[in-house]
């Protein structure tokens, strides 16, 4: 395990970095769902926050991960969108206890990665940004046809969708969160990295304006790393603050960050 684990821990973050967000009247909770999920998804800006512990085991070792996420972006889905996340991290694995940040840009068609010491960049084409983005919020990626289970509930102004999602669906939909781990871990050349989701549950609040503006999921799956099984149960609370408003987005200087292809 000890021989692994700087890697496991790498492909981990990789996912977290790429990675990154139910019966009421005679309202249609699937129509409430599509209707929301449109509207969040034709935001120019976003201002949001996710939170998640994820508890891993492999070859009867155990390793915990509690993470903080803060993200910006705006001019969402042109050529000028600029993207700032910042990560802090605990990891706690074997004997082991201790903390990593780091952070990610997106701009001028480049991603930059700082983590774990190592600074490094490469060229990323809007589509594929949009989607390691979008999987920070794997609710973002779902829709009605993904479920096995959708109902709502009101709590004030806002309702509340409650749902199961079918593993198999979301199996199918994994690639995009493995191209992105695969730009992220290049630096290691290479990886051979499975993933299977077993099961993905949660709930989404709407508010009055229809916007989705918090996230709970639980999510459990399983990640074969160069030949090593690992299990996996993630918990993640994401929210999008103010909706609709503009965002700033503040981008260091990026000089000193290493070029890779992947």
């Amino acid at each position: 395990m000890k021989k692994t684990v700087k890697k496991t821990l790498l492909a981990l973050l990789s996912f977290i970095i790429v990675l990154t967000l139910a019966s009421c009247g005679k309202e249609d909770p699937a129509k409430v769902w599509e209707e929301a999920m449109a509207k969040n998804a034709a935001l120019t800006d976003m201002d949001a926050a996710m939170e998640m512990n994820m508890e891993m085991e492999a070859e009867g070792e155990k390793m915990s991960i509690a993470m903080n996420l803060e993200m910006k972006m705006n001019r969402i889905n042109t050529d000028e969108m600029c993207y700032a996340a910042d990560t802090e991290m605990n990891m706690k694995v074997e004997d082991m206890d201790f903390d990593i940040d780091g952070s990610t840009y997106y701009v001028d068609g480049y991603c930059y990665t700082e983590m774990m010491g190592q600074k490094m960049k490469y060229a990323m084409d809007l589509d594929t940004m949009m989607k390691s983005i979008e999987q920070n919020n794997l609710a973002s990626g779902l829709d009605t046809g993904s479920m096995k289970n959708l109902s709502m509930k009101k709590d004030g102004d806002n309702r509340i969708l409650i749902y199961t999602a079918d593993p198999e669906a979301m199996s199918d939909g994994i690639e995009g969160i493995m191209d992105i781990m695969n730009g992220q871990l290049a630096m290691l050349g290479g990886m051979d990295i499975q993933m299977n989701v077993k099961e993905i549950k949660g709930e989404c609040t709407i508010n009055q304006e229809g916007y989705m503006t918090k996230s709970v999921m639980a999510m459990s799956f399983e990640m074969e790393i160069e030949g090593m099984l690992c299990t996996v149960t993630a918990d993640t609370i994401t929210e999008v603050k103010n909706p609709g408003q503009p965002v700033e987005v503040t981008i260091p200087d990026l000089s000193g960050f290493k070029e890779i292809s992947y």
